[in-house]
């Protein structure tokens, strides 16, 4: 099991999307939790590999860069944004 943090600025970016964008807060509830499992189950294969120790990971409305630390078993959200879509401006 790894433990999941937020960085300062990955926890901003998800306040401000949900402020932005209360029509999804349903979404980004179910998508939140859905992450929350994944990285606590197998951060260290999460998504797609990056530099160094980071991941990207795309999960419901949501892309999510996380760093993780096996040696420690840490997972920490960078940064989130909302998956763009065909179709939408």
């Amino acid at each position: 099991m790894f433990r999941i943090f937020w960085e300062p600025e990955g926890f901003a970016r998800m306040q401000q999307l949900i402020s932005e964008n209360p029509h999804l807060k349903a979404g980004f509830a179910y998508t939140l939790s859905s992450i929350s499992i994944e990285l606590g189950e197998s951060a260290d294969t999460f998504g797609e590999s990056r530099d160094r120790n980071y991941r990207l990971g795309f999960v419901g409305v949501l892309w999510v860069l996380v760093r993780v630390d096996s040696q420690n078993r840490a997972a920490r959200i960078v940064d989130v944004r909302l998956q763009k879509r065909a179709g939408r401006s």
